[in-house]
């Protein structure tokens, strides 16, 4: 039997989002939730402004998004959620956070916090090993453990889907990785008070992970001979803020790294080395929403793998 679709939709200002991101929050009732966030109605039909992230990324993976949707339409494991209670959508379409993508998912609480909406469950991911203290992070926007709810979609062909009576979705703000000027502040806000910031030099490590940097070890030697402390990404929320709020110089190879000059108070040298065939100016953009005016974006040449080499008499005379 055919189900009436209840959807309610709130208009927000557009204010400094780009135009192709128009601002609302959705009150949704009786919907499911897949894996990478999908949403489908009570007949099991996609809601394309519901999932906006993942509809984002289909012009780059079209063949996974839609692969998703038809995997939450045939799964026979659903999860009832409660009753009566406003459930939050706060997941990413590639099913975690990734490092530097987590703000993808907070920056649209601000639209959510405007409601106030007593009581509400952020419905999450499972912590993985790219984000450290997860909780911590939403604990800052106001959802204390009690108000966090890991959604668990499993492994294989029949993932579970959750049957949510009450699902609030607010759009994104702006394109994967990037910020906005009046949500830039408002988080910046949340993570705060800082401490007071002591001098620092960081040099950002990828080491281990996708797009490396080849010769870290002699760009690591080079760096904290110099004073600087290397970062390593599983440094923890406080130890993160004490390092970057005091920051004077950020420099490493393109990744989600970057994202913590958010909490850097000054106006700090950053120097970001980006593959030459994969060139990505979002962090440059970061820099100018928060008014750091001295982000260099360097090209470096990179192999198939967009692995880099740092040279060092170039890095020498940019720090």
């Amino acid at each position: 039997m055919t189900k009436t679709i209840n959807i309610k939709r709130i208009d927000f200002p557009q204010n400094d989002s780009p135009a192709q991101f128009s601002q609302y929050v959705l009150e949704l009732k009786d919907v499911f939730i897949g894996k990478d966030g999908i949403v489908l109605d009570s007949n099991r039909n996609p809601m394309p402004d519901a999932m906006q992230s993942a509809y984002y990324s289909i012009g780059r993976n079209a063949d996974k998004v839609n692969m998703a949707i038809k995997r939450a339409k045939e799964s026979t494991a659903i999860t009832d959620l409660l009753p009566d209670i406003d459930y939050i959508h706060c997941l990413h379409h590639v099913n975690k956070y990734r490092y530097g993508h987590l703000l993808d998912n907070i920056q649209p609480l601000k639209k959510i916090e405007g409601l106030d909406l007593d009581g509400a469950i952020l419905l999450i991911h499972e912590p993985s090993d790219l984000v450290f203290e997860q909780d911590r992070h939403f604990q800052k926007f106001g959802y204390d453990k009690e108000h966090q709810k890991i959604l668990s979609f499993g492994r294989g062909s029949d993932n579970t889907l959750y049957k949510v009576p009450k699902l609030w979705y607010s759009s994104m703000l702006a394109p994967e990785a990037c910020w906005v000027q009046s949500a830039a502040e408002w988080v910046r806000q949340k993570y705060g008070p800082f401490p007071d910031a002591k001098p620092t030099k960081i040099y950002i490590s990828r080491k281990d992970v996708s797009r490396r940097v080849l010769n870290e070890e002699e760009v690591r030697r080079f760096l904290t001979e110099r004073g600087f402390t290397v970062f390593e990404g599983n440094e923890g929320l406080d130890k993160t803020i004490e390092l970057f709020s005091g920051a004077q110089v950020i420099v490493g190879a393109h990744g989600g790294g970057f994202t913590n000059s958010l909490f850097s108070l000054g106006d700090p040298l950053i120097i970001e080395f980006c593959p030459d065939k994969r060139m990505n100016k979002c962090f440059l953009h970061n820099s100018t929403v928060i008014g750091h005016s001295k982000h260099r974006l360097i090209t470096a040449k990179c192999d198939d793998s967009y692995n880099i080499n740092i040279d060092i008499s170039h890095l020498e005379s940019l720090i």
